[in-house]
């Protein structure tokens, strides 16, 4: 499960490739440290076969859905043959910037567990993909999104069994456009590859109204060690 991320920086890929005309479509820019479900976040779909950046809400919820059955994470095994995401699987797919995300480590009934933020080794942000939907309220039309999730790999495993779905830089047109649905083991496969790296910090993050860069500093009191014998 993936609950709460964070865009920090203005991802460099936007200084210097040709989807910085796009990303511009949401500017300017504000670091977020605490992204959480409900709340509104940069997303990338794709408009006439041609990246389009819009802010959208995280909570993906079909037109036909009471609010009650909003989903953060869609499962990349079943989402082609979901009621809830067979649709926006094939024709909706969109990427969500990031630079990091948040895992509690343990299972759910545990109490106190330790929270830990997972990021590339460079630093630099990443595509996690998503799936897109709208929905209507008395006064407007709402985009919505969730993220893609798949099985944790090495590297994450020790502190969660899912992770996002990453989908590499040479890869985010054609996850965008692409009809078919057995690429999607393809790009699994290599996200299982990506690099990440991990170290503890607070709860912070539990609290959607905390946004701050407190939430992703590490935790003073960990132990030596401790990072290394994650992975």
């Amino acid at each position: 499960m993936c609950g709460r991320y964070l865009l920090r920086e203005q991802p460099q890929w936007s200084t210097h490739t040709a989807w910085s005309d796009y990303w511009e479509d949401i500017q300017p820019f504000n670091a977020r440290f605490n992204i959480a479900p409900s709340q509104f976040a940069p997303v990338v779909c794709a408009n006439n076969q041609k990246p389009s950046a819009q802010l959208m809400q995280w909570g993906f919820r079909p037109p036909w859905a009471k609010p009650s059955m909003s989903k953060i994470n869609a499962r990349s095994e079943s989402m082609f043959e979901s009621k809830m995401f067979a649709q926006s699987a094939h024709s909706q797919r969109c990427l969500i910037p990031a630079d990091g995300f948040y895992e509690p480590k343990g299972s759910d009934s545990e109490r106190n567990r330790p929270w830990y933020l997972l990021q590339q080794k460079s630093q630099h942000a990443f595509m996690m993909a998503g799936l897109w939907t709208q929905y209507k309220t008395e006064q407007t039309i709402v985009n919505c999104f969730c993220i893609i999730t798949c099985s944790a790999n090495a590297m994450v495993q020790p502190i969660h069994h899912r992770m996002p779905l990453i989908i590499p830089q040479d890869q985010w047109l054609r996850w965008l456009i692409s009809p078919e649905q057995a690429e999607l083991n393809a790009l699994a496969a290599e996200s299982a590859s990506t690099d990440l790296v991990a170290h503890r910090v607070s709860d912070m993050a539990k609290n959607p109204a905390l946004d701050t860069p407190a939430c992703a500093e590490p935790q003073p009191d960990i132990l030596p060690g401790e990072n290394l014998s994650l992975f």
